[in-house]
């Protein structure tokens, strides 16, 4: 449940939901911003699950008592609680923003919780934000075909990486991208992804990974 409704009538700036395979509904963000780092934690393994505004936090900035919203909170496979802010860069140079972005962090140091900023160099970069616009679409695509589970995958393709087009060689095309639309079969999403991407099955430290 969120702490504030996310999508107001009032203020600025770009709203939209996203469709989540990870938490089986929609992902409300208040701007392109916080939709891509949506999609970044959507994609990361080492995210169990997350939640957009999840908590008022109350901070002292140094003269009277603020109220501050994370964009995001993410839960690690750890079990490691992150609160999330989507903000662009040219923004937090302002320093107005950034004494009060630097009160914030302070006051979270204090809390079981951690804290941190994310911005559109992360969020953004190419070519990992089309890569996983891409495996977003391919997710959410309706299909009544089966696909192979854990074991089969280890059976057909082994443990060790191959190249993609082994991959699609050896279960198609079609059924290789929905691998690793749903997670199954992991490749280095910051590259660009071609017939010669190695991927694996996806066991091991890539299951802690983060995409942010």
């Amino acid at each position: 449940m969120l702490s504030r409704n996310a999508l107001t009538r009032s203020g600025r700036g770009f709203r939209m939901r996203i469709p989540s395979w990870k938490l089986d509904r929609m992902v409300e963000c208040e701007s392109i911003l916080e939709g891509s780092l949506a999609l970044l934690l959507e994609h990361s393994p080492g995210v169990v699950s997350y939640q957009e505004q999840p908590a008022l936090i109350p901070y002292w900035d140094g003269e009277q008592m603020r109220e501050y919203y994370p964009d995001f909170e993410a839960v690690l496979l750890d079990g490691t609680r992150i609160h999330l802010e989507a903000k662009h860069s040219h923004t937090l140079a302002k320093p107005k923003v950034a004494t009060k972005y630097r009160a914030i962090a302070t006051h979270y140091q204090k809390m079981p919780i951690q804290f941190r900023i994310v911005t559109e160099l992360e969020c953004q970069q190419e070519p990992l934000r089309s890569n996983l616009r891409r495996l977003s679409y391919l997710r959410a695509k309706v299909t009544a075909e089966p696909l192979p589970s854990q074991a089969e995958l280890s059976r057909l393709l082994g443990h060790a990486p191959i190249p993609l087009a082994w991959s699609e060689a050896i279960l198609g095309i079609e059924a290789t991208q929905r691998l690793l639309a749903v997670g199954l079969l992991h490749c280095d999403l910051t590259a660009e992804i071609t017939p010669a991407t190695l991927v694996s099955t996806a066991e091991g430290d890539c299951h802690a990974t983060l995409l942010f």
